[in-house]
């Protein structure tokens, strides 16, 4: 994606190797969505 933001690529990262790695349930991608957010908040505080 051209000119994508580096949350956005984060995020399709994170739901790729969850997809690779047999995660399919939907509350096992919502709470690891939950964990990818709550990283990136914190990352932003930082910065």
């Amino acid at each position: 994606m051209e000119g994508s933001h580096p949350a956005r690529e984060h995020v399709a990262r994170r739901l790729i190797a969850l997809f690779s790695g047999g995660i399919d349930s939907p509350d096992d991608i919502k709470m690891a969505l939950d964990s990818i957010s709550k990283d990136f908040q914190t990352d932003l505080r930082v910065m």
